[in-house]
């Protein structure tokens, strides 16, 4: 070959190489924060394995390729960089849509078929591109190519079938993202071979069927490339599900055939390995498909009653995701015990009190030794019992759900969040169940570090305790340690807490006649109302106003910041009879509803300042995301604070939480 040939050949090449690099600096961006340095090992160990099979076929092809067909353009060397730019692009779409979905609730058992089918049809589809090969010039390439791929194709979807099926949403907008970006990018494909190819003597046809050779070549990298990733992404999967049953990290099992040398011989890198790789090739009907029901029921509940928490989890990496879909579900579960009224029934309360026994009984059971057969079964019959009896009454989730939330709970928090914190978070349901008044407003902090600063406590350790595990020899580390192996820092645990305090302190603010109206509550202060009451001479007259309750209605023109209001004259059961107006109808107050909502606004924004300065102490994967919840919270106290009356119930529109995401994201 010459230097003018040379010099076309390798001017395709180069503009390639530099189409290529507008998508994937788009789609890298993109992707920035769901990248873990997990992911980013993943990815790039799939892409480099992908792209030396592709590289030595492009080797063979030209070494092998029948010395007559000497019209086809012979292999450069920079051909190679395009050529590795085909997997990382896919690797980078795969890491931008497979996030969204939590992986552990797609090991679905499918029928056989659905393995041995494909399989068969990738193997057979192989046999007849090679067959091809060798009678046919024009389908030459073609055959080659699903000669070279088919078979690879085969044995990942033979290992990892059911579940890229389960998951063909994204695995489809990946694979039509990275192909369609390379694809455009190759856009002198056509124009370069009809060129080349007229130039040796063949016929334009000729230049339309090499481009269409390229782009199966880029479309059949992407799909090895994608499988490659859903296959480790599976891997991981199975292991966290049976380690789940086995007591998690401390308790892993040892593969078959592969025997400690005693019960105390430390875990290395071999047995986790061996560990992977059983995992690997371990069919969906050897995995506990409970476990995975279970994922999925509780995410399914979180996604219809919270949707924006279900909305901030997904930015969570996939081990952490599962843990705090576990605790919130049993934080939904059990909240909606607490809220049931007692008027819902002639034995409402009574039930109350004894699911919460059952509940605080389990709690306890989850902490005991795990593993052991007498306190296993002692907790699968708690279960049992707490499921059927929490559906006795109204609550989000049916029997089933809740005996998946439970199970779910009992197999994944207890192993790295202190029991403390999930007993704190009963005490706040005892609160609220035996009608304790808020007198003061350090009871309300008290009563929001119950049931928020204890769901924050935990967060955060299962924050850190997954951040330990990112890194394999820490994590090696951490199994071969007894007892607890996260140790925050008491100002990063202070600040989980304070978000939490102002997390409540908003969703007081905003629920204020829901809590009122549908439960009887009023969680302001009983300091707030005697300082609100207006003075003696600003009373209205019952000629000026109908009286309600047995206490005057609070016109708007009478009223002044509940800050400012006279306490002198005010006698008897005054501010109490306020206090019980507000609470039989809450709406007959609206100067008392918008002032008592942003007081609680302006008691939650120091709360909220000193939690985003803690963020900043967290693993640095999991920021976004808690920035994200927290800011979409804070914009209910903005929506608050800036209305002139109060709104029933505020809330975010859905553009606006998008929006937030993007900023907390990328910004």
């Amino acid at each position: 070959m010459n230097a003018a040939d040379t010099t076309a050949v390798l001017s395709p090449s180069i503009l390639r190489i530099l189409a290529a690099l507008v998508p994937h600096a788009v789609i890298f961006v993109l992707v920035r924060p769901f990248v873990s340095r997990g992911d980013a090992a993943k990815a790039m160990v799939v892409s480099a394995a992908v792209f030396v099979h592709a590289f030595l076929f492009r080797v063979l092809v030209n070494a092998w390729q029948p010395i007559q067909h000497t019209d086809t353009p012979q292999l450069s060397y920079t051909d190679a960089v395009p050529l590795f730019a085909h997997p990382v692009l896919a690797s980078l779409s795969t890491l931008l849509f497979m996030p969204w979905y939590l992986h552990s609730s797609h090991l679905t058992k499918f029928p056989r078929a659905l393995r041995v089918v494909p399989t068969l049809a990738l193997l057979v589809l192989a046999s007849l591109g090679l067959a091809s090969t060798f009678n046919d010039f024009d389908s030459w390439g073609v055959g080659t190519l699903l000669g070279w791929a088919c078979p690879v194709l085969a044995c990942q979807w033979w290992i990892a079938g059911p579940f890229i099926w389960s998951l063909k949403r994204p695995v489809g907008n990946a694979l039509l993202l990275s192909t369609l970006c390379l694809a455009f990018s190759s856009f002198d494909i056509i124009g370069f071979n009809k060129k080349f190819l007229l130039k040796s003597g063949s016929n334009g046809a000729t230049a339309y069927i090499r481009s269409a050779q390229r782009i199966l070549l880029i479309f059949l990298v992407n799909l090895m490339t994608i499988f490659g990733l859903l296959i480790v992404d599976r891997t991981l999967s199975i292991l966290r599900v049976l380690e789940s049953r086995i007591g998690g990290r401390g308790g892993r099992s040892v593969p078959n055939k592969v025997a400690r040398p005693s019960f105390l011989a430390p875990w290395t890198l071999q047995y986790e390995l061996l560990l992977w790789l059983k995992c690997m090739f371990l069919q969906e009907s050897h995995i506990d498909q409970v476990a995975v029901t279970d994922f999925k029921l509780v995410s399914d509940l979180i996604a219809v009653h919270s949707k924006t928490f279900a909305l901030a989890s997904k930015l969570y990496l996939q081990p952490l995701r599962e843990d705090i879909t576990a605790l919130y579900g049993f934080c939904r579960v059990t909240d909606d015990v607490a809220d049931v009224l007692e008027s819902a029934g002639p034995n409402a309360k009574l039930w109350k009190h004894e699911c919460m026994v059952l509940i605080e009984e389990y709690v306890h059971a989850c902490y005991l030794q795990r593993g052991a057969s007498l306190g296993k079964m002692r907790l699968e019959a708690l279960i049992r019992c707490i499921s059927n009896r929490v559906v006795e009454y109204p609550n989000s989730a049916d029997c089933v759900t809740a005996g998946a939330v439970f199970r779910l709970f009992a197999d994944r928090v207890p192993r790295c969040v202190p029991k403390s914190c999930i007993l704190e978070l009963l005490e706040g349901y005892k609160f609220d169940m035996v009608h304790k008044r808020v007198k003061t407003e350090q009871d309300l902090l008290t009563y929001c570090g119950y049931v928020a600063s204890s769901v924050g406590e935990a967060c955060t350790y299962l924050m850190l305790f997954h951040e330990m595990e990112s890194s394999l020899p820490r994590f090696l580390d951490a199994i071969n340690l007894s007892g607890d192996v996260v140790h925050p820092e008491e100002d990063v645990i202070q600040c989980a807490r304070e978000m939490g305090v102002a997390l409540q302190l908003t969703n007081i603010a905003r629920d204020l006649i829901a809590d009122a109206e549908d439960l009887g509550r009023v969680y302001v202060p009983d300091a707030w109302f005697l300082e609100g009451l207006p003075a003696p001479s600003k009373l209205p007259s019952e000629s000026e106003g109908p009286v309600m309750e047995g206490f005057p209605l609070i016109w708007h023109d009478e009223l002044t910041p509940a800050a400012s209001f006279s306490q002198e004259g005010c006698t008897g059961n005054s501010w109490e009879n306020l206090r019980d107006t507000f609470v039989t109808l809450p709406s007959s107050n609206p100067v008392l509803l918008r002032d008592f909502s942003r007081q609680l606004v302006n008691l939650a924004n120091p709360f909220a300042a000193s939690a985003i300065i803690g963020i900043k102490q967290l693993p640095v994967t999991n920021q976004a995301a808690v920035r994200s919840a927290l800011t979409m919270y804070l914009e209910i106290g903005v929506i608050i604070a800036q209305s002139k009356s109060y709104p029933r119930r505020a809330s975010v529109s859905t553009l606006r939480k998008l929006e937030v995401l993007l900023r907390e994201l990328y910004f």
